[in-house]
């Protein structure tokens, strides 16, 4: 396993709500093994990251995000036009986008055709870049209410938001799949 060492110029530490400077985090795989001043910080074998210009921070989470929407205007545009397959593919860049500013968890709330289900289980095995994903799939909701679609009216049941159930039966059964 490979350990890894940060040398802060600044961290934030979450949880004293202070900002500590020249700290050396030290990661062995997933996990923060140590948090010290930089000097006290043993570096022997490990891979050393200079970030003594920069500000640190823990990874943010995001609760509530559908990764497949970035919130620009034309977001139903996607949905509307897109195939299983483009939402996909923008799910995959948008989790990286993510990422990159800092969310290190999402929790996606639904998207079309399991899109984001294929997103974490691609990045769970290493096959692309993203932050870890709790997702729910297809999105669930009753008729008139959130996920209903009222762009197409003539779709009904399973459509393009998710599902739309009436009842303790339905669901169930669409908690189920």
């Amino acid at each position: 396993m490979d350990k890894i060492v940060l040398l802060c110029g600044k961290l934030f530490c979450s949880t004293t709500g202070t900002v500590k400077e020249k700290v050396a985090v030290t990661v062995e795989g997933e996990k923060i093994t140590a948090v010290c001043p930089v000097e006290q910080a043993d570096t022997a074998g490990c891979t050393v990251y200079d970030l003594g210009d920069k500000f640190v921070t823990p990874g943010l989470i995001d609760a509530h995000v559908h990764t497949i929407w970035d919130g620009e205007v034309e977001f139903m545009d996607c949905i509307n036009k897109g195939t299983i397959g483009d939402l996909t593919i923008r799910s995959m860049l948008l989790a990286k986008k993510d990422l990159m500013a800092g969310f290190t968890t999402l929790r996606d709330e639904g998207a079309q055709g399991y899109s984001d289900v294929a997103v974490r289980d691609a990045i769970n095995a290493g096959k692309i870049a993203g932050p870890r994903i709790c997702c729910s799939g297809e999105s669930i909701g009753g008729t008139g209410g959130h996920a209903d679609s009222h762009f197409l009216p003539c779709v009904t049941g399973k459509h393009a938001f998710g599902q739309i159930i009436d009842g303790p039966d339905a669901g169930r059964k669409a908690a189920r799949t």
